[in-house]
């Protein structure tokens, strides 16, 4: 009885390794899959490209491209980098209750945050960015796993006294820095709708005959909330520009020939000669860009968006 019983007792224990190695092969992999998304992020922002898969109805354009996209001017995807790190330093060390605690707190943070993105992505902006979601869903995930993994606790310290800490600090941080999004996006929204009149205008309205006389194409949709700031930038001389309406049905529907022939996938795209180049971009730079004359006053300022 004994022998079995010892057998028993040392099977268990197998089984309880095994399966505390699984959760930990599972939560460091989520750590690195979180870092290898973040970094690739962080570099194209850097580098002024949009990732992979961003549809061109401006879904991911939108989305990484708005005011909500940068804090202390970087991308919200590096704080994201730091932050899986730091997950996956923590579980190379092994859980006490100490880091499992700091664990948690780090990853419901996070987590607050990713709230705050989607709804500005699916309510504010209107679209939707499958790497956002993807690492909210991910982070989700991550604190689930280590709230009920087994093993020791935090102490109650934590529930009653780190834990509330947390949820005020990143809660009102994340609502402190949606507000004063907002307000950037609206000032900047409200400037740009601002009417030309006098030499501004004819200067628009010039520029505007100009690219359409050189062949210049502006691939949009007239959906687009980039677009719209695009056309913004011409005010009443707008309905002049060689525009191109890519998606006449509405959202997610197939593009028209010309704008699949050129392999468009974000809106706006410009069409210069040979070369493409996808965001806004100002009139200044658009003169420059077709050898127009320079607005009056005003030495050139560079491009805008993606």
């Amino acid at each position: 009885m004994a022998i079995r019983k010892e057998a028993g007792a040392g099977s268990s224990a197998e089984e309880g390794d095994r399966g505390v190695s699984i959760l930990r092969l599972l939560f460091t992999g989520g750590c690195f899959v979180g870092m290898g998304l973040t970094a690739y992020l962080t570099g194209l922002h850097w580098w002024g490209k949009l990732p992979a898969g961003c549809s061109a109805d401006g879904g991911c354009g939108a989305v990484l491209t708005s005011a909500w996209s940068k804090l202390f001017g970087q991308p919200v995807s590096l704080y994201g980098f730091g932050l899986y790190t730091a997950l996956a330093a923590l579980s190379s060390l092994g859980w006490t209750p100490f880091r499992r605690g700091l664990a948690l707190s780090l990853l419901l943070f996070g987590v607050l945050w990713s709230i705050l993105f989607v709804y500005v992505s699916l309510f504010v902006l209107e679209a939707t960015c499958p790497y956002c979601l993807t690492s909210a869903g991910l982070l989700s995930f991550l604190f689930l796993l280590l709230l009920f993994w087994p093993g020791a606790k935090p102490d109650r310290r934590f529930w009653l006294g780190l834990l509330p800490a947390v949820l005020a600090v990143g809660g009102g941080s994340a609502a402190l820095f949606h507000f004063s999004a907002l307000r950037g996006e609206q000032a900047a929204r409200a400037a740009l709708i601002a009417k030309q009149e006098g030499e501004e205008l004819r200067w628009l309205e010039e520029l505007a005959k100009h690219l359409d006389k050189k062949g210049v194409k502006f691939y949009g949709a007239t959906w687009c909330n980039h677009c719209r700031l695009q056309r913004a930038l011409f005010g009443q001389a707008a309905s002049l520009l060689p525009f191109i309406d890519c998606a006449p049905g509405g959202r997610g529907t197939p593009l028209i020939a010309p704008c699949r022939e050129i392999g468009v996938r974000t809106f706006p795209t410009w069409t210069i000669g040979n070369r493409r180049y996808e965001g806004i971009l100002t009139p200044e730079t658009l003169a420059e860009l077709t050898g127009f004359r320079p607005r009056p006053g005003n030495g050139g300022n560079p491009a805008i968006g993606p």
